[in-house]
C-alpha cells in the first residue's frame, strides 16, 4: 500500500514522529507492520526502536519509545523536531486507560512537543471488548485538548487495520499546519 522500508530517500518530505505509550501497548508490533508488511513476534522494548520508512512520497523516522515506567522519562531526550506523534494504547485494556490518560497528559506539558500535533492509535481493535474510538475519546477526555491538533485512530497491528491512516492524519496536519503558516 505504498510503504516501504527505506535505507536512501531521494524525496523531498521528511517527518519524524515518535510512537509513545504504555508498555504492552503494541507500538513496535505496529512500527515493524509498517516497515515488513507483516506481523513479527516483538518483545518488550528496553530503549527504542528507529526505522526510517517511505510512504506516499514521504520519509517517516519512526522513533518507538519503550514504555515501561522507568523508561518514559527518557522520552523527552527525543522530542528535538518532532513533527507528529503518535500515541499508542491498547484500546483492549481497559484496566490501564486510566493510566494512558495520565501519561497522555504528562506528555503533552512538554514544551518541546507544544503545538505538536497527535493521533491516539487505539490499538489492537480486532480484540473482543475492544473499547470503541468514541469511548476512548471520552476516557482520554481527548476534546479537552487545545493548542494543537488531535484525532484518534483505531488499528490492529496484527490485522493491519488503520495503520496506514494514523499515517494519512499525520500527513494531513502537517499539509494543516503548512496551509495555515500561508
Amino acid at each position: 500500500m505504498g510503504c516501504s522500508a527505506s535505507k536512501t530517500y531521494r524525496g523531498g518530505n521528511s517527518l519524524r514522529i515518535v510512537m509513545v505509550g504504555l508498555d504492552g501497548s503494541g507500538k513496535t508490533t505496529l512500527m515493524y507492520r509498517l516497515v515488513t508488511g507483516e506481523v513479527t513476534e516483538a518483545t518488550p522494548t528496553l530503549g527504542f526502536n528507529v526505522e526510517t520508512i517511505t510512504y506516499k512520497d514521504n520519509e517517516f523516522t519512526i522513533w518507538d519509545m519503550g514504555g515501561q515506567e522507568n523508561i518514559r522519562r527518557l522520552w523527552r531526550h527525543y522530542f528535538l523536531r518532532i513533527r507528529g506523534i503518535l500515541f499508542v494504547i491498547d484500546s483492549a485494556d481497559n484496566d490501564r486507560i486510566d493510566e494512558a490518560q495520565e501519561l497522555l497528559d504528562e506528555l503533552l506539558q512538554h514544551n518541546e512537543l507544544l503545538g505538536t500535533p497527535i493521533v491516539v492509535v487505539a490499538n489492537k481493535q480486532d480484540l473482543d471488548g475492544a473499547m470503541k474510538e468514541k469511548d476512548i475519546v471520552e476516557l482520554l477526555e481527548l476534546k479537552h485538548i487545545s493548542g494543537r491538533l488531535c484525532t484518534i485512530q483505531g488499528t490492529s497491528a496484527i490485522t493491519g487495520a488503520g495503520i496506514h491512516k494514523a499515517l494519512d492524519n499525520i500527513l494531513r496536519f502537517r499539509h494543516h499546519m503548512e496551509s495555515s503558516r500561508g
